[in-house]
């Protein structure tokens, strides 16, 4: 049997432990706080104090040219006053404009070389450029729908080109007016076509069509009375079940290209001309920037679908 010995009388023992009773008094820790007694005896007040915090917002500059927050994908629309109505979409894409009394400006905010003002209407010598980069005149329209499908035999057009020599008088140019023309609907598509000015010589109708490189193809043209007239074109989609979209649009819907994975300008073994119960017209014209073009009218040759 073992002796327990505590270290002196103010210990119990209690089993095989030694119990020592302090008493305290006097001690009071403040409201909301918990009294600690360690080992050794010490005494310590466990207090939690909660306060409101106080918020700084830290702003970072982004500039809307931070392609990390922004996607340029801006558009400009412009107005006819004398017309009533919106016209056009333009090319260039402004931050801001400046009203004078017969002409107007426009500004870009950018870091690189199309930084600055650029003025409108000062002269009738230059067209299709701004902020010194060329762009194409784009004209796109319907041809009627009547509420049955026919096929598509000739496209005519009338337009003309002038050069002004001073601020009133011009002289027209005889030239196709346009660089570029594509008929297309929801299911076919001409390709986009280069029309050449036929010159009657034996040694050219011999070198036409030409397929490009670059998916386009020159394709002949006449010019009668002040008429130009286009009727080699034929549907050159692929397959209308190849789940291929014929055309591809930007991010705002206002500008397209031909999807070159759904058409091709060689493969078939046998051209069908263009059908459908409506047709879209898309001229364009790249070139010269110092002619005006003056698109007057244009009318389609027809046969119904049987």
């Amino acid at each position: 049997m073992r002796d327990c010995n505590c270290p002196d009388d103010t210990y119990v023992v209690v089993g095989q432990d030694c119990i020592k009773t302090t008493v305290l008094s006097n001690i009071e820790c403040p409201e909301g706080c918990t009294t600690i007694i360690g080992e050794e005896g010490d005494i310590s007040c466990d207090c939690i104090e909660s306060i409101d915090p106080t918020i700084t917002d830290e702003l970072t500059d982004i500039e809307l040219t931070d392609t990390n927050y922004f996607k340029e994908v801006s558009w400009t629309l412009s107005y006819r006053p004398e017309m009533g109505s919106w016209e056009s979409y333009m090319s260039y894409t402004p931050n801001y404009y400046i009203n004078h009394t017969d002409y107007f400006q426009s500004g870009i905010n950018s870091n690189d070389n199309t930084n600055g003002l650029w003025s409108h209407l000062l002269t009738n010598k230059s067209y299709r450029v701004f902020y010194g980069q060329k762009f194409p005149y784009i004209i796109e329209y319907p041809i009627k729908n009547e509420y049955f499908s026919k096929t598509l035999e000739s496209f005519n057009w009338s337009a003309e080109l002038k050069r002004y020599h001073n601020q009133y008088d011009f002289a027209p140019i005889v030239e196709n007016p346009f660089t570029a023309v594509t008929i297309y609907n929801n299911y076919e598509n001409s390709g986009r076509l280069i029309p050449v000015l036929n010159n009657g010589t034996i040694s050219q109708l011999s070198q036409y069509p030409i397929t490009k490189v670059d998916n386009t193809q020159e394709v002949l043209i006449s010019y009668d009375n002040y008429r130009y007239n286009m009727n080699y074109f034929y549907n050159r989609v692929n397959s209308n079940v190849s789940n291929e979209p014929i055309k591809l649009w930007d991010e705002n819907q206002i500008n397209w290209v031909i999807n070159e994975n759904a058409q091709n300008f060689t493969g078939k073994k046998t051209l069908e001309r263009l059908k459908g119960n409506f047709f879209m017209v898309r001229l364009e014209r790249n070139g010269d920037t110092n002619l005006d073009l003056d698109f007057q009218w244009s009318e389609q040759i027809t046969n119904p679908v049987v």
